[in-house]
């Protein structure tokens, strides 16, 4: 009777089914799934050049910002340079699939002083966004919101980037993951850095 039921087709719908009750429970198995994913070209993020008049080009509301000791940034007073701002949180499987990716994006631009990266965390809970922060050796800011999101991201959906140009528009708005070790993308910021 037992033989019966082990055949390699039951075996691998065992194995399988065992895979999406892991990926479905499991926030860290499902970032690495999706990590995966992007390595192999999918989460690739779109840059539209908008023009000028273009209903693409909004501007930015002036949002305040904490870093980690608690001093305040606000977006019009980074005007003149290029904001790449990430909505995120600790919980979220997909804002931890991007999170290598956008920390690639950032040792790559560290350099350049006209593009600041702000990564918001969503929760507010800076101290445990700092902790997630060194214990996966990432290199990137951890900021608070003061404030609401829904001034900037009306769904509130996360994670959410945008990307800030010198003037104040935003010029780039992504929800979902994506893979910003994309060359595309830090040329494109450093395009943005250079225009004037």
């Amino acid at each position: 009777m037992i033989r019966k039921w082990l055949t390699v087709s039951n075996l691998l719908s065992g194995l399988f089914f065992a895979v999406l009750i892991v990926l479905a429970l499991n926030h860290y198995s499902k970032s690495l799934f999706l990590r995966g994913l992007m390595k192999i070209g999918f989460y690739q993020p779109k840059i539209v050049q908008p023009l000028e008049d273009d209903h693409l080009v909004t501007i930015a509301p002036d949002m305040i910002f904490t870093d980690s000791s608690g001093q305040p940034i606000h977006l019009t007073d980074l005007k003149g340079k290029v904001v790449f701002l990430d909505f995120w949180a600790t919980w979220c499987p997909y804002c931890i699939s991007e999170l290598p990716a956008i920390n690639d994006l950032h040792l790559k631009l560290a350099a350049n002083k006209d593009i600041v990266f702000i990564m918001a965390d969503v929760d507010n809970n800076l101290g445990k966004s700092a902790k997630f922060m060194a214990d996966h050796q990432y290199s990137l800011p951890v900021n608070g919101i003061d404030g609401s999101i829904t001034q900037i991201m009306p769904d509130g959906t996360i994670p959410a980037t945008l990307i800030i140009d010198k003037g104040g528009r935003i010029v780039y708005k992504h929800v979902g993951s994506a893979d910003y070790s994309n060359p595309k993308i830090s040329d494109y910021l450093v395009q943005l850095a250079t225009d004037k």
